[in-house]
């Protein structure tokens, strides 16, 4: 706001045609353009105003901080790196182990499936050999009821179901002997699954911690620098306090020779401010 316009409006609020709250929100709007126009005023001059006095002490102070800024960004930098490293560590080794249990997995469904097939088989000898029985017995009771005579066909009969018997006992045993060899290697390929589990349980606990204390310490170089930018943000703040309200000290008028229409900007939001609040508050 200028001078004449403040002068237009104080004479429409004295006859009631001006709201005087609309000048308070005018003023505390222009009032943040101010504070961030002091800090671009204090930024734009940083390097220049180790020749005042006053400032001598908040130049070093300011060189001290951007110095430890660039230190945490590279340290950020080699954090987040570490970080992402970890992560893919990680996700690699769980790829890596599920692949390799999945594949204990397949093995083991294959082994019983095979074991389902044995006892199909099992169940169909065992099958084959009480029928066989069953003939034997008849074949025997044949005998008996012939005597004798006739029973050379009969006796030919009973031994070829005797035969019969012992092949599919035979049989039978390599089954059951295939049996116990299939069971054991499926209770092998159980255990080699719960310890490649247990394995990985144990190293994803590892990776993970690693990932923890990496994003900690990524946390940890952020804070820092937030609170690097707050201490940053005052001191330049305070500077181009400090280069408005001495602007005509000849060091202040040399430091801030090329950055003059930023004070001027600041110097008329400043006087805005001052005639939005006495409309304001009259």
């Amino acid at each position: 706001m200028t001078l004449d316009k403040y002068l237009i409006t104080n004479v429409l609020k004295t006859f009631k045609f001006y709201n005087g709250a609309k000048s308070l929100a005018f003023a505390n709007s222009e009032s943040h353009l101010i504070h961030d126009g002091l800090k671009i005023l204090g930024y734009s001059n940083r390097e220049y105003i180790e020749e005042i006095d006053d400032l001598k002490a908040t130049y070093w102070e300011i060189q001290d901080i951007s110095k430890e800024q660039v230190h945490l960004q590279e340290e950020e930098t080699l954090l987040t790196n570490a970080l992402n490293d970890a992560m893919n560590q990680r996700e690699q080794k769980q790829s890596s182990d599920n692949e390799h249990v999945i594949a204990i997995r397949g093995e083991k469904q294959a082994l019983l499936s095979k074991q389902q097939e044995l006892s199909r088989r099992q169940d169909a000898i065992e099958a084959e050999g009480r029928n066989t029985i069953k003939i034997h017995q008849g074949l025997k009771a044949e005998k008996e009821h012939l005597g004798e005579r006739n029973s050379t066909e009969v006796d030919k009969k009973i031994k070829s179901c005797l035969q019969e018997l012992k092949t599919l006992k035979a049989q039978r045993d390599a089954i059951l002997n295939e049996h116990v060899t299939v069971s054991a290697t499926i209770k092998q390929k159980e255990a080699l699954i719960k310890e490649a589990q247990q394995e990985t349980s144990s190293e994803s606990t590892a990776k993970q911690h690693s990932v923890s204390e990496s994003n900690k310490k990524l946390s940890n170089n952020r804070v820092k620098q937030t609170k690097l930018r707050e201490r940053l943000d005052n001191l330049l703040l305070q500077v181009g306090e400090y280069l408005l309200e001495n602007q005509r000290d000849r060091d202040v008028r040399k430091c801030t020779k090329s950055h003059r229409r930023i004070l001027k900007q600041v110097k008329t939001l400043k006087k805005s401010v001052e005639y939005h609040r006495k409309l304001g508050h009259r």
